[in-house]
């Protein structure tokens, strides 16, 4: 529930917005005002209500959405980057990934797919490059609407740490 309060921080009196956004996660806003306050929380309540159009089908698999974003990306990018996110795609992504629906993606499933490459002796470089190219494509997801936030984003550090404390051993 979302609701206006008055509290004392540092002595001073003032109001603290309190609601969950549209993924239900706790916000906080502190305001001079009552009526800030007010008004800060009405517009939170408004952006969270706004239901949020995709510009592609909320449905799609992840191999739809590669083609997709491919198409979007290629008039900008070298030909030679263009082949390399096709190849990325095609012999590593899409066999593991495939048939997921983009919205359904979690971190777990990029890092098991990631753990999985260097398993087969894929070298860190050619991990690193599956990795960005994945990320790459899922932040276009997220522009697009298909994803609130970007699954495989922050997890190359850990990956990277593991690859080494198994290197030392």
């Amino acid at each position: 529930m979302a609701c206006v309060r008055k509290r004392k921080k540092n002595g001073e009196e003032v109001y603290v917005a309190d609601w969950r956004d549209a993924l239900g996660f706790r916000r906080m806003k502190f305001c001079t005002t009552k009526n800030e306050a007010d008004a800060v929380l009405a517009d939170a309540i408004k952006e969270s209500q706004q239901r949020t159009r995709p510009l592609v089908d909320p449905n799609v698999t992840v191999e739809g959405y590669g083609a997709h974003w491919l198409a979007m990306r290629a008039p900008d990018l070298k030909p030679r980057t263009v082949q390399s996110y096709r190849d990325v795609l095609r012999l590593h992504v899409l066999p593991t990934l495939g048939e997921k629906k983009v919205r359904r993606l979690v971190k777990g499933d990029i890092k098991a797919l990631l753990v999985a490459k260097r398993g087969d002796g894929y070298s860190r470089d050619s991990v690193r490059i599956i990795h960005a190219t994945l990320r790459a494509m899922l932040a276009e997801a997220v522009e697009d609407g298909l994803l609130t936030a970007n699954p495989a984003d922050k997890i190359h550090r850990r990956l990277r740490l593991v690859a080494s404390a198994k290197a030392r051993s």
